[in-house]
């Protein structure tokens, strides 16, 4: 009996009239149904990987930039750290003319100068405008100039005059202090 049927398989297998279109027919149906379902959306898959592969990369050289960016501000935050205290007092976050009005009074008068007017106006952003009037000896002058220049605060000198009676000087000056606002 398996004889038989093993000839009548082979028989089948035989007959090119039955099997070539049948194993056409097969074919462009896998090829159709592969190409519909499979290759065109693996093609796209693909494309979409690829693209996202390369951003990754690009996020990946910019974020080693980054990092080499931070370690060099992180090095230039240790050398000048010891500094950054004095920051708040030399760029302050408001106008605070009244501080101001302070120290300019001690660096006045540490210098045997007296200190008889002072106006501060706030007319241009960032920028304490400052009208002072002292009087005092001829002899400290230079180290009033000096010691205002070393005030803590960002100062500009911008008009400076004096009026010498004797051994009396009497001195205007226009002085713009700067701040930050936050």
């Amino acid at each position: 009996m398996n004889i038989k049927l093993i000839s009548k398989i082979r028989r089948g297998f035989d007959r090119k009239d039955l099997y070539e279109p049948f194993y056409l027919i097969l074919v462009v149906v896998v090829f159709v149904t592969f190409g519909i379902y499979g290759i065109f959306p693996l093609i796209k898959i693909i494309q979409k990987k690829y693209v996202l592969i390369e951003r990754v990369r690009d996020y990946n050289s910019l974020m080693t930039q980054k990092v080499s960016d931070l370690s060099s501000v992180e090095k230039k935050h240790a050398i000048y750290k010891f500094a950054l205290s004095n920051l708040e007092n030399t760029f302050p976050d408001k106008a605070d003319p009244q501080g101001y009005l302070v120290d300019f009074a001690k660096a006045v008068s540490s210098n045997g100068y007296k200190q008889e007017y002072f106006q501060a106006n706030t007319d241009e952003k960032n920028i304490v405008n400052i009208n002072v009037l002292v009087s005092g000896g001829l002899k400290r002058f230079p180290h009033l100039v000096s010691r205002i220049e070393s005030l803590y605060r960002l100062t500009t000198i911008n008009d400076f005059s004096f009026d010498i009676k004797k051994n009396l000087a009497k001195g205007s000056m226009k002085v713009s202090i700067y701040y930050i606002e936050k």
